[in-house]
C-alpha cells in the first residue's frame, strides 16, 4: 500500500480560513465521514491551543517591557518619572517623596534649591557622584526639608564630599554614606543649616562628619575616618550628640571611629541591668553593681568575645536566650580577674 503523507502549515492557519482546512481535509488518506468529523475535531482543537499559546506569549512580553524600568526612568513621584534627581525635585509636591528606582551614577553633581519639604527613598539603591561641579558634593543641599533615607550616597571625586549642606534642614536615616577618595574627603560636610543624622554608616577619607557652620546633631550611626590626617577625628568640629544617646568611645572627640546608640529601650537592647537598657556588654558591665544582676534580652550574634570580670560578684542571666558565635570569634563568654 502506498504511504500518504501530509503537511501541517501552522503558521497559515486560522480558524475564519474554511478552505485551507477542506485543504487539509482531502490530503487525509481517511475517506469515511466519521474520521473526518475526528479529525476535524482534532485540528480545531490544535488550531485553537497554537492560537492561545501565541497570545499568552504576547502578553508575558508585553508585561516584561511594561515592568522594565528604562535608563531615563531613575527616579519617580507619583506615577512620573524622571531622569534626574534634581528633575525629580522640581515635581515632588510639598511633602512628598521621590523614590530612586535603580542604582544610578552621575557625572555631576545635584544642588537641591527647592524650598520644600520631601522625601528622597533611596529604595535600598545606590546613588553616585563625583561632585565636581559646582556644588562640591555628590548631593548638595542648599534649601527646604529633605530626609534621605533607605540607601547609598557613594562620592568618586578625589577629596570630595558626598553630602554637603549650606541651609534648609537635612534629615539622614538608613543610610550608607560614603567618600574615601582622596585622603581630605568627607562623608557629610556641614556648611550651613540643620543637619540630623538619626541612623547609618558614615564614612569617610579625613571625616566622616565634619561641621564647618550650621547645626549637626547625631542620634545614633557609625562614624569613621579611613586617614584621618589632621588627627582630629571622624566628627570634626561643633557636634552635638542627642539626649540620652549612648556613645562609644565616651571621649569621642578626636576618635578616629565612634559609634552612636539611640536611647536604649525593652524594645532596642540587648541587656538591662535593674531598669536600665543597654546595648553592649561593656556597657551592662559597667553598670553592674556587686551582687546585681546583667539579663540578655534577645538571641544575639556575638562578633566580639564577651570579657566577663571575675573580681566582682554578680549574675549574668541568659534569660532562656541564646549567644551565638558570629564571624571569626573564638570565645564568646572569658572570664577575667586581676
Amino acid at each position: 500500500m502506498k504511504k500518504s503523507t501530509f503537511l501541517l502549515p501552522f503558521a497559515h492557519w486560522s480558524l475564519t480560513t474554511e478552505r485551507a482546512q477542506e485543504d487539509v481535509f482531502r490530503a487525509l488518506p481517511y475517506k469515511s465521514a466519521g474520521w473526518r468529523t475526528i479529525i476535524r475535531s482534532m485540528v480545531c482543537t490544535l488550531l485553537i491551543g497554537v492560537l492561545m499559546m501565541g497570545a499568552v506569549q504576547n502578553a508575558q512580553a508585553n508585561t516584561v517591557q511594561e515592568n522594565a524600568v528604562q535608563e531615563d526612568e531613575n527616579f519617580q513621584v507619583g506615577e512620573n518619572t524622571y531622569e534626574t534627581l534634581a528633575a525629580a525635585v522640581s515635581a515632588v509636591p510639598n511633602g512628598g517623596t521621590i523614590t530612586l528606582l535603580q542604582d544610578f551614577t552621575t557625572g555631576d553633581d545635584c544642588m537641591l534649591f527647592e524650598n520644600k519639604t520631601y522625601t528622597v527613598d533611596f529604595g535600598g539603591h545606590t546613588y553616585t557622584g563625583d561632585g565636581s561641579g559646582d556644588g562640591g558634593g555628590t548631593i548638595t543641599i542648599v534649601g527646604g526639608t529633605v530626609t534621605f533615607q533607605n540607601g547609598s550616597v557613594i562620592m568618586t571625586f578625589k577629596d570630595g564630599v558626598a553630602l554637603w549642606t549650606y541651609a534648609g534642614n537635612t534629615i539622614l536615616k538608613d543610610l550608607t554614606v560614603n567618600a574615601t577618595v582622596g585622603t581630605w574627603s568627607a562623608a557629610v560636610y556641614s556648611d550651613g543649616g540643620t543637619t540630623s543624622i538619626l541612623s547609618g554608616e558614615y564614612i569617610g577619607g579625613e571625616d566622616a562628619v565634619f561641621r564647618n557652620a550650621g547645626t549637626v546633631t547625631i542620634t545614633s550611626g557609625y562614624f569613621k575616618s579611613i586617614y584621618d590626617s589632621a588627627r582630629n577625628g571622624c566628627l570634626s568640629g561643633t557636634i552635638s550628640m542627642a539626649a540620652g544617646s549612648i556613645i562609644e568611645p565616651a571621649f569621642w572627640n578626636g576618635a578616629k571611629e565612634v559609634t552612636v546608640w539611640p536611647v536604649a529601650t525593652a524594645e532596642n537592647a540587648n541587656f538591662s541591668v535593674g531598669a536600665a537598657y543597654y546595648y553592649t556588654i561593656a556597657q551592662a558591665l559597667s553598670a553592674v553593681q556587686e551582687d546585681g544582676t546583667i539579663t540578655l534580652l534577645r538571641d544575639l550574634p556575638v562578633s566580639t568575645t564577651f570579657i566577663l570580670d571575675a573580681n566582682k560578684a554578680y549574675t549574668f542571666d541568659l534569660n532562656n536566650h541564646t549567644l551565638t558565635s558570629a564571624g571569626t570569634v573564638g570565645d564568646i563568654i572569658r572570664i577575667k580577674s586581676g
